[in-house]
């Protein structure tokens, strides 16, 4: 009899824990152990994946959190942005959902009509159907503070005219990310921009940005370098960048600039003067910059060139026997190479050299992503890779 009862008991716990609906903190998955997804979003310690049918599942890496971020009710999904302690996703009818401190839920839960959405660490903003832009800028620390999120703290480095706000867009098509804030693009290729504009502002294709530093793709092929803020540009280098033409792609670091031509050849600078170490590139199909002060580029025959900085015999060691090289994804001080048979291989720039992610395992990865602090692979089965840098300190 007493086992029967203490059966009866231990069934009874089962079926009530069934029950009780799960906390957001239950809803909090591994990444690792994630399938059949279709589309990944990384911020520094969060990791968002997709289902096909618009589910969200997430991987709340965060050491430490105010509370626990619920994406699990989420449904339609077409869009996410991920921050360091947010989840904005756009669902298919137009509607904004967030995940977040109270004062940002509670100001998205109006916004409908949208169609994209453009984060930066500073701002972001949601465009909508009639070419109106919903915008919110602040620090997220504070944005339960109602004060906190209405304007730029820098009013010495960012000069905001009335006529400069996101709220007064009207006509615009896309929404670009730079550097700290979100720039807009209006039906016939003007630039919009947010706290300060560039010399130019017609005709924009593409905008590339490394902490301070904008540089501006125009559809012509032509380019410009542009440095918001008080701290004054260098005339040398914003003159040689002005010369380049006939450009597809640019890629800009801190104190390294650079154009890839039409032709496959690339154009570059440093903070004060043509940077001639390019000039013999040929065949190349994407650049990116690494480290602030290194170039990279991808040839068409899956091979790298490898460029500036003061390690380059260490770190271009490492790469040379590289080839057939699909993809490359750079992050800060490391960058990781996609291969044509779906495997991973990766490398860091600097002191911290070395290899910083254990991916020798990975396979039949289809496309990168990542932050400073993970390197997250989509497989082709839809399952996902996460590896954690091992070169940064605790």
């Amino acid at each position: 009899m007493k086992s029967l009862r203490f059966f009866c008991t231990l069934l009874a716990a089962a079926l009530l824990f069934t029950l009780v609906p799960a906390s957001p903190a239950d809803a909090v998955s591994s990444a690792s152990d994630w399938k059949d997804i279709d589309m990944l979003w990384v911020g520094p310690n969060l990791i968002v994946g997709r289902h096909p049918d618009g589910t969200l599942v997430l991987d709340d890496r965060r050491a430490f959190a105010d509370s626990p971020l619920d994406v699990s009710g989420w449904r339609d999904i077409t869009d996410v942005v991920v921050s360091w302690d947010y989840i904005l996703g756009l669902r298919s009818d137009g509607q904004v959902l967030a995940a977040g401190p109270s004062a940002l839920v509670s100001e998205v839960s109006s916004w409908h009509d949208v169609v994209q959405l453009c984060g930066t660490s500073y701002d972001f903003a949601a465009l909508r159907a009639d070419g109106t832009v919903y915008w919110m800028s602040g620090d997220s620390d504070n944005w339960d503070d109602e004060e906190a999120w209405d304007e730029s703290d820098d009013e010495e480095a960012w000069d905001e005219p009335d006529n400069m706000t996101p709220e007064t867009w009207t006509g615009v098509v896309r929404l670009i990310p730079g550097g700290y804030t979100v720039f807009g693009v209006d039906r016939r290729g003007n630039l919009l921009p947010c706290y300060s504009a560039p010399p130019r502002t017609d005709s924009v294709a593409d905008i590339a940005y490394n902490a301070d530093v904008l540089m501006f793709l125009y559809t012509d092929g032509t380019a410009c370098l542009y440095v918001p803020g008080a701290w004054s540009d260098s005339e040398a280098r914003r003159a040689a960048v002005h010369r380049w033409t006939g450009l597809t792609q640019i890629a800009a670091g801190d104190w390294i600039y650079a154009g890839l031509r039409r032709d496959g050849t690339v154009v570059s600078c440093d903070l004060y003067n043509e940077f001639h170490e390019t000039d013999s590139w040929r065949d190349v199909v994407q650049i990116q910059t690494l480290n602030d002060s290194l170039l990279l580029g991808l040839r068409k025959d899956g091979r790298l060139y490898f460029s500036g900085g003061d390690y380059e015999p260490e770190l271009e060691a490492r790469i040379r026997s590289w080839s057939h090289i699909r993809d490359i994804f750079v992050c800060g001080d490391y960058f990781a190479a996609l291969f044509s048979d779906g495997t991973v291989k990766t490398a860091a720039a600097g002191e911290r050299g070395g290899q910083p992610f254990r991916t020798s395992g990975w396979k039949n990865v289809k496309a990168l992503y990542g932050s400073a602090y993970w390197l997250v692979g989509l497989c082709t089965d839809g399952s996902v890779l996460v590896a954690e840098n091992r070169c940064l300190d605790d």
